[in-house]
């Protein structure tokens, strides 16, 4: 049974590492970075906003008098609100294969699985660049041979989220376009269909921050830091702490089609099996949106993990293309 567990823990990190939903863990964090910016850039950005009686949520105030009002007649000014929509839902469905289901350093398997998952998440605007956050999903993967890995896992999160301004504003250089957050995290490992049997549950602290640069309308990179602390968790063999670090350059080629370029270190402290590891991730993902709320992604990426036990070395080639339903408001 420890050794399954343990297994079942290795591709459980991995998984949750490389899945979709979680590869969109900072879920709405742009859209926070704008909503921050408009809601600031909205207020107050013009003497007498109110002057004509109009309330706050007209989009258009009446233009000073200047000259040529005679020969254009009374002219409007147009600009942008925030207009942000704290919920959002989140299917995804797609195959993946891996040179290594069962995360070894000899005798590697390869496979293929499907994974599948539901995503829930409330990010309301509490002021100006200060958001709340809580997620809830539901994953299940399910391995064509080796479906003693099979799992579901569930995923709770609940914190904060503060977006400082966008560039160019007195918080450049340093923290312009930075997002700091603090969370609270649940996983649970279950049996297939069986929330009852549990394998591993664990409850842990996220505390982190990135940065994004924009070079141009379409390119940018983002630089993040990340903790992870495990604080408490039914089995102590795959407990574990994180610190993360990581960088991404996206390409946004056209309105519908944009990739991602992104590498992740991380280190592992298995405090109770006295064990470091050493992870790293390379991944290049492509997405296509075909409307505002359908879009198809697919990725491939390298996975090393070294560790101070050489029996947990291993690396991985992984592949997957999915669909994604993904609805705001």
């Amino acid at each position: 049974m420890t050794s399954l567990l343990l297994g079942k823990g290795h591709v459980f990190w991995m998984a949750l590492a490389l899945a979709p939903a979680a590869l969109k863990a900072q879920i709405a964090v742009d859209a926070a970075r704008g909503a921050a910016a408009h809601s600031e850039a909205a207020t107050g950005s013009r003497p007498g906003l109110h002057a004509d009686g109009k309330s706050p949520t007209d989009n258009s105030e009446t233009a000073p008098a200047m000259e040529g009002d005679e020969e254009y007649g009374v002219q409007k000014i147009l600009y942008r609100r925030s207009n942000w929509e704290p919920w959002t839902f989140r299917f995804d469905f797609g195959g993946s294969y891996t040179s290594n289901v069962a995360l070894v350093d000899k005798g590697e398997v390869d496979d293929f699985y499907l994974q599948s998952g539901v995503t829930l998440a409330y990010i309301p605007q509490i002021k100006g660049g200060l958001f709340a956050r809580a997620l809830l999903s539901d994953q299940i993967f399910r391995y064509n041979d080796a479906d003693f890995f099979d799992f579901d896992l569930l995923r709770a999160q609940v914190g904060l989220l503060y977006a400082f301004p966008r560039a160019g504003t007195p918080w450049d250089p340093l923290l312009g376009n930075v997002v700091v957050y603090a969370d609270y995290n649940f996983y649970r490992i279950a049996q297939p269909w069986d929330w009852g049997d549990s394998s591993f549950d664990n409850h842990s602290i996220t505390v982190g921050a990135d940065k994004t640069w924009r070079f141009s309308r379409g390119h940018s990179i983002t630089a993040g830091l990340a903790g992870d602390w495990s604080v408490d968790a039914n089995r102590p063999e795959p407990q574990r702490d994180e610190y993360t670090a990581y960088v991404a350059y996206k390409v946004k080629w056209t309105s519908s089609l944009e990739s991602t370029l992104a590498y992740r270190a991380a280190i592992y402290d298995y405090s109770e099996a006295d064990r470091t590891d050493f992870n790293q991730i390379v991944s290049l993902g492509l997405e296509y949106k075909l409307t505002d709320w359908l879009r198809f992604n697919t990725t491939v990426s390298g996975s090393f993990n070294n560790s101070d036990r050489e029996i947990y070395d291993y690396k991985a080639l992984n592949t997957g293309v999915f669909a994604s339903l993904v609805m705001n408001w």
